[in-house]
């Protein structure tokens, strides 16, 4: 089941290229989630995906960050899209666990800023 989220997800965005351009690694856990990294895109280079980290201090030039993600909350990998204005999911997962996802997500934010 596919879902988007449409909201302001720049804190969020900005927060993920950080943390993954700083610490250069594959896989966070976050609360009750792991995040894997998978690619980003570079605004000025279009749709094309970038498999390394980002760059440290590029996460303003970041248009989206794609990750997969897992939980005892939802059935195997979920993938995640982060752009400005949205989140899409792809896999097994339903609005509700979705949200419970962008919630701690939007917690981990607030303490990070």
């Amino acid at each position: 089941m596919a879902v988007r989220v449409e909201d302001d997800y720049s804190d969020v965005l900005v927060y993920l290229c950080n943390l993954f351009s700083i610490k250069r690694v594959p896989s966070i856990t976050v609360d009750r989630y792991r995040i894997d990294f998978g690619s980003f895109s570079y605004a000025e280079s279009g749709n094309l995906a970038v498999t390394d980290f980002p760059e440290r201090g590029s996460a303003e030039r970041i248009s989206r960050i794609n990750l997969l993600v897992t939980s005892e909350t939802f059935p195997g990998e979920v993938k995640v899209e982060f752009a400005w204005d949205h989140a899409d999911f792809a896999g097994d997962i339903d609005r509700k666990a979705a949200t419970e996802f962008l919630d701690v997500l939007d917690r981990s934010t607030f303490r990070y800023f």
